[in-house]
């Protein structure tokens, strides 16, 4: 894995995590529901992005344990149970997102650098 593959998997990450806290600080039903609807799609084609360009950071944790729980918020409606649904699942993607992270950063640790 290139310094420049894991910068680029580092800042997708990122970004998940920005997502993932919009989503878990919107408390207004009808907010959140537009949020999913627009920001979930997103979150799951960065995770592909990921697993396609860096398939050993994937081997630690498996784009099923972002996607499945992304999936289950997306299938409720704007109502309780959506919030229910994002207090639920969100912090176990973050979970993986930063075990995908420290992976990253183990792995850069180990690249070698470009003089």
């Amino acid at each position: 894995m290139t310094t420049e593959q894991i910068v680029e998997a580092q800042k997708a990450i990122a970004d998940m995590r920005n997502v993932l806290t919009v989503l878990m600080d919107t408390t207004d039903v009808e907010k959140l529901a537009a949020l999913v609807e627009e920001k979930v799609p997103l979150l799951i084609h960065n995770v592909y992005k990921i697993a396609f360009k860096e398939p050993e950071i994937f081997r630690l944790e498996p784009y099923s344990m972002v996607e499945i729980p992304m999936l289950k918020v997306t299938f409720n409606r704007p109502d309780e149970k959506l919030l229910n649904a994002v207090a639920k699942e969100v912090p176990a993607v973050i979970d993986v997102l930063d075990k995908m992270a420290q992976a990253l950063r183990e792995t850069a640790t180990k690249a070698p650098q470009v003089a």
